[in-house]
């Protein structure tokens, strides 16, 4: 009590050097040490400590020796299946972020084990479902876009307006590769080049447009380059026949992010695709042209002059406006091809067709009749005019000076007739029958003339002239 020690079972033990709990040496001897403190009387406060041996052979000892080791044991076993836990669970992540990337990179067959009841096994699980998901998405998009590209293909190849098929082509290869903008370039009958159709807005991208095209047009190849971080690409359009003649390129641009091999493969289709449907279109155009044209003469034909007249003599009516028709025949062309031969026949109808092509106006359509018979419709042209081309004609023929196979200079002349809406008829039929008439009125009346009707009657041209 207050550092006095009031009792004691050892000798030689000073109260005040015992620890509260641990182990004393006391003669020789070590011994365990437990104190606590107790009240006393009148408020005083009591210490005690407690003394027991620590010989290592004793039973205690043991025990604690015992337990010490039966701790350690579970410490040892804890750490082991903590280290198996987490090098297992380090697999399972590593699994699932390999196959994570492997999906990444576009490799949608990826799986991962997913075994056992564990949140990793319903994580894999997961995965799984997505990239399956994923998978089949991505299938249907490929069989979309398989269907979008035929059903392109399938428009491309029955469309027959060059304008309208390169319109399509040119949207579809800007939104298939999304590009900022794209356009088509022709190549011109003198070797040129020419902007034939544009979709959206290629400021700043110019450059890299133009470079493509220069590289593809002169390679006959498919170019990609970069300039100034402008991602480009063009494709020549080519001729399938033949010399595989390079007819033009279409190209298209973006800035900031390079094209795709999907990219690259769809534009390159669409770029083949517009080739084809181009020379589908010219063959297309070829045949029709020669469908309405003379071969000998490269008028139009009969067929083609009958039609284009029904169309402007409706057109005349519906907006009142005048049309005039002419009608040249050859003057004594049986004695030509009696005299000199069909060869030289037909060179004097070639001879006569390139002097009425000569004399018309783009919007005149001038055709072969029949026989050496030519015909010349001139939509808005009254009987005035009419005449004055029928006589354009008639003295450019006159001053034609032909070698015929053998003999002498041959000398042509042609009469010509002239009618008009609404002055000498006011249909078809009645049109070409006045001008028919004047026609053969120029003829009886002496040849190398020209005779226009006016008012159901026929009058002789004031510069008609006698054969020579």
């Amino acid at each position: 009590r207050d550092d006095a020690v009031l009792a004691q079972t050892l000798r030689g033990t000073a109260a005040a050097g015992l620890p509260d709990r641990g182990t004393v040496t006391l003669a020789g001897d070590e011994l365990r040490v437990v104190s606590f403190v107790a009240p006393g009387f009148r408020g005083a406060r009591l210490r005690i400590s407690l003394l027991a041996q620590t010989a290592v052979g004793s039973p205690a000892n043991a025990v604690v020796l015992e337990v010490f080791l039966v701790l350690l044991g579970f410490l040892v076993l804890a750490i082991t299946l903590a280290l198996a836990v987490s090098r297992s669970l380090q697999q399972q992540i590593a699994t699932v972020l390999h196959g994570a990337r492997r999906l990444g990179a576009g490799d949608l067959t990826t799986r991962v084990p997913a075994e056992g009841g564990d949140e990793f096994a319903a994580l894999a699980g997961e995965f799984n479902k997505m990239a399956g998901q994923l998978e089949t998405r991505l299938a249907e998009l490929h069989q979309e876009r398989a269907r979008v590209v035929r059903r392109l293909g399938e428009a491309l190849g029955a469309n027959l307006d060059r304008d309208a098929l390169l319109e399509i082509v040119g949207k579809t290869a800007v939104e298939g590769v999304t590009a900022t903008a794209g356009r088509t370039i022709v190549v011109t009958p003198g070797g040129g080049l020419r902007e034939h159709q544009r979709v959206g807005d290629p400021t700043g991208l110019q450059d890299s447009l133009a470079d493509a095209e220069q590289r593809a047009l002169r390679s006959g190849e498919t170019q990609e380059l970069v300039v100034g971080g402008v991602h480009a690409i063009a494709h020549p359009l080519r001729e399938s026949d033949g010399d595989r003649r390079v007819v033009g390129v279409i190209s298209v641009a973006r800035d900031g992010r390079g094209f795709t091999d999907a990219e690259r493969e769809l534009f390159v289709y669409l770029a083949t695709q517009a080739a084809l449907s181009l020379e589908n279109v010219e063959l297309h155009e070829t045949v029709a042209r020669e469908s309405v044209t003379d071969e000998l003469t490269r008028l139009s034909n009969r067929r083609r002059f009958e039609g284009a007249l029904a169309e402007e003599v409706e057109r005349a009516r519906r907006f009142d406006h005048p049309l005039g028709l002419v009608m040249v025949d050859i003057d004594d062309f049986k004695r030509v091809n009696d005299s000199y031969g069909h060869q030289q026949g037909d060179a004097v109808l070639r001879e006569v067709a390139r002097v009425v092509r000569a004399s018309c106006r783009d919007i005149d359509e001038a055709a072969r009749y029949g026989g050496e018979e030519l015909a010349i419709i001139l939509p808005e042209t009254d009987l005035e005019g009419t005449h004055h081309l029928a006589e354009r004609v008639r003295r450019g023929v006159a001053a034609l000076r032909l070698e015929p196979v053998a003999g002498a200079g041959l000398h042509i002349t042609v009469s010509c007739g002239a009618a008009a809406l609404p002055e000498s008829a006011g249909d078809a039929h009645d049109l070409v029958a006045a001008a028919d008439a004047a026609l053969y009125e120029a003829k009886r009346a002496g040849k190398n003339r020209t005779v226009r009707v006016q008012g159901g009657t026929s009058a002789p041209s004031a510069f008609s002239w006698p054969v020579s």
